[in-house]
């Protein structure tokens, strides 16, 4: 009640003031490490202003007490602004105010709305037996993302975290859900050839920086959703581009396709396998029908290839020399993307957010790397800092958009450059 007359007498002198402190107060209440869109007010007496975004990262102190983050710096203009007219701001405020007696005021009921607005947001439903394990791991991952970020406000860490729709697995189950380059263990059926060997071009410049996406070559990012089918998506992902060089033509191909019928070549669908696998498959077969007419399903199921339906052919691939980064450079700057295997299993690569991905964790020997993601690009930071540009097949919640930064000429960080090969078409 005190705050509802202390906002109503400051209103009369400054409505933004106003607006703002009820903003602060409510903001730590939210979703944790996502902010909100600033308010526009717009009045007759004066020109518009734009609030400050309000932050709502906040740590907990040792006797559970919530210690506030504040306000962030001013960001810039959004496109989902609140506009507010001078009339309306009484309104807002007294609504703003009389909501502050709903807020959290303790550890385990913010982590209840945290968990809640999880839910909601993600779409997520467990069994009453599955639903308090997942909890705790959610409120882990949780506190491991607001301690990493702290890290990273203080110059610590190369990259910032955030909360994602795998927020409810330990690092462990998210890597066997989702990560499955070599990891085949069939005996392969059918001879696969030697690859063509990787020779770049003399005397060549290659830019200092490029990216497949200024050129149309890279289609929308994918999630492959509960399917270890990365190979499936990075194969289909480097064929859509090199045939895009070679056709002018963009066209979202099929990795299911590549998951039900190249399993006689040693894939084994949703468990795993080799992006060069998938390359001689489509070779042999031959060709890749587009999305629309094999779609994703995410879970095996029989070969079901139509021929009329082929967008892409595969004459075979190059492998470029195991650990040259350098190689992997001309061949992205020269040819187009290229696929490689990374360690994905760490808890930084699970909710990495944006900067470049640089984690003393990360494994880069050949026999560690576990998931297949497609180079598209590389380039440098204002602040000297090199790095890979990634297409990964997570979705658009994960990442930047779906994508990362990691960390390029740092021996081979995660390994980048161990499996890296590209098809011929």
């Amino acid at each position: 009640m005190f705050l509802v007359l202390t906002l109503k007498r400051i209103i009369g002198m400054n409505p933004i003031l106003a607006i703002l402190i009820a903003l602060s107060t409510l903001a730590s209440a939210q979703f944790p490490l996502l902010s909100q869109s600033p308010l526009k007010l717009v009045g007759s007496q004066s020109s518009s202003q734009i609030l400050p975004n309000i932050g709502t990262r906040f740590e907990f102190n040792p006797s559970g007490r919530r210690k506030e983050a504040g306000i962030a710096g001013f960001g810039p203009f959004q496109s989902r602004n609140l506009t507010l007219t001078f009339n309306d701001q009484l309104n807002t405020v007294n609504k703003i105010a009389a909501g502050v007696k709903n807020i959290p005021q303790t550890l385990e009921q913010v982590l209840a709305q945290d968990w809640g607005n999880f839910k909601g947001a993600f779409k997520k439903a467990y069994t009453a037996a599955e639903e308090a394990l997942r909890k705790e791991i959610f409120i882990d991952n949780r506190q491991a993302v607001i301690d990493f970020n702290t890290k990273y406000s203080s110059g610590e860490e190369t990259f910032t975290m955030q909360l994602n729709p795998f927020a409810d697995l330990l690092p462990h189950e998210f890597s066997l859900k989702l990560n499955g380059f070599n990891r085949s263990s069939l005996t392969k059926r059918v001879k696969i050839p030697s690859p063509s060997a990787f020779v770049p071009s003399a005397n060549v410049n290659i830019p200092e920086k490029m990216d497949w996406r200024d050129q149309g070559a890279v289609t929308t990012v994918k999630f492959q959703g509960d399917c270890m089918g990365c190979y499936a998506f990075a194969s289909a992902a480097a064929l859509e581009s090199h045939t895009y060089r070679k056709t002018g033509k963009l066209v979202d191909l099929s990795p299911q396709q590549i998951l039900d019928c190249s399993k006689g070549y040693g894939n084994e669908g949703c468990k795993g396998g080799l992006m060069t696998d998938a390359y001689e498959y489509v070779k042999t077969q031959p060709g890749l029908d587009n999305w629309d007419s094999y779609p994703y399903e995410g879970k095996d199921g029989e070969c079901r290839f139509k021929e009329e339906s082929v967008q892409a052919y595969c004459t075979g691939y190059v492998e470029l020399p195991e650990g040259d980064e350098k190689a992997l450079e001309y061949a992205v700057a020269t040819i187009g993307p290229v696929t490689v295997a990374i360690d994905a299993s760490q808890r930084g690569f699970q909710f990495y957010k944006d900067g470049i991905y640089l984690d003393r964790n990360c494994k880069n020997k050949q026999e560690e790397m576990n998931h297949g993601v497609l180079v598209i690009g590389y380039g440098t930071e204002p602040d000297g800092k090199k790095y890979w540009l990634v297409k990964n097949s997570y979705g658009p919640q994960w990442g930047n958009g779906g994508y990362v930064k990691m960390a390029k000429d740092a021996g081979n960080h995660c390994g980048i450059a161990n499996s890296a090969s590209y098809p011929l078409v």
